[in-house]
């Protein structure tokens, strides 16, 4: 007499709902389907199978929640379904008289910092590329590049990790902070359980979630593009004018140096694809560039902070 396997079928979302008194209380469910070994083995065996919850045991993800109640139903002569309901102690944000003891009605705390590296560059403060007279690339040029670190900290009475997993490494799409959509970028989430003792003496959990997020200035861009990957528009393949006086470019092809060999390095490129041109005389010249999303933007009003 005994349980064959347990599958976990489902597993929701923490939800939470508020009573008339101002109350909230967060809850959950999983779901199992559970094998025995013979058609005599009922539901007392498989409640007391190890992989089963109990009541009162805590939630495996979502750790401030409890277990209040199984039902457990046979489906076949071998198979039985399996939910296991889960809630938090009812709590109460912005209570006066808990005001001095629950941490759930703290403000968000915010703490700025500076992010810098080394990075490196390719055109100086007006625009112009890093190059020879002759439009040839100058590699190896660097320069200290800042963001700034905004951190931010609240206490939660439940955390939904999988909730805030689709915020990691997005960009804001709503003015955040004062901060215009595009510039922030969400670096690092982390949340702690803690505990405090309420009035009454119970033990009630609770979240400290940090979020870290970093601030980028647009640079030659629009704020919406400042956290888009920028490279300079350069190549070894270039188009050319049509030879014989036609409209349309025609290639690409190879680029070829002043004396008409493939050029051993890229060449900077036009919009439309053809090289640059050097103005005579001139020592700069004023490099392309290509801009690309790589973030998902969201909305971060919607953190909760």
């Amino acid at each position: 007499m005994a349980v064959r396997f347990v599958d976990l079928q489902f597993s929701s979302g923490v939800k939470t709902s508020v009573d008339a008194k101002g109350w909230t209380t967060a809850t959950a469910q999983l779901r199992f389907k559970a094998f025995t070994d013979t058609p005599e083995d009922n539901e007392g065996i498989v409640r007391g199978d190890a992989r089963i919850p109990y009541e009162k045991s805590r939630h495996p993800y979502f750790r401030q929640l409890r277990c209040t109640g199984i039902d457990i139903s046979r489906q076949g002569p071998l198979h039985f379904d399996v939910s296991a309901d889960y809630a938090s102690m009812p709590y109460k944000e912005g209570d006066e008289n808990d005001a001095a003891q629950s941490p759930l009605t703290q403000p968000t705390i915010i703490s700025y910092f500076t992010i810098t590296s080394e990075e490196p560059i390719e055109d100086d403060i007006e625009g112009n590329a890093i190059a020879t007279v002759n439009g040839e690339p100058i590699e190896g040029i660097t320069r200290p590049i800042s963001d700034l670190g905004v951190r931010l900290q609240k206490n939660f009475g439940t955390f939904d990790p999988a909730s805030f997993y689709l915020y990691i490494d997005s960009v804001n799409s709503d003015t955040f902070l004062g901060f215009p959509p595009g510039t922030l970028r969400i670096a690092n989430i982390s949340a702690d359980e803690q505990f405090y003792t309420d009035q009454d003496d119970n033990e009630v959990p609770f979240w400290s979630v940090s979020v870290e997020i970093h601030a980028r200035k647009p640079y030659q861009c629009e704020p919406a593009e400042a956290w888009y990957k920028r490279v300079r528009h350069e190549g070894y393949w270039v188009l050319n004018t049509d030879p014989f006086g036609g409209s349309s470019l025609i290639g690409p092809a190879r680029a070829v140096d002043q004396q008409g060999n493939p050029s051993p390095k890229p060449v900077l490129l036009a919009d439309d694809g053809t090289a640059l041109p050097i103005t005579e005389g001139s020592l700069s010249i004023e490099a392309k560039y290509l801009l690309f999303p790589v973030f998902e933007d969201i909305s971060f009003s919607s953190l909760g902070f």
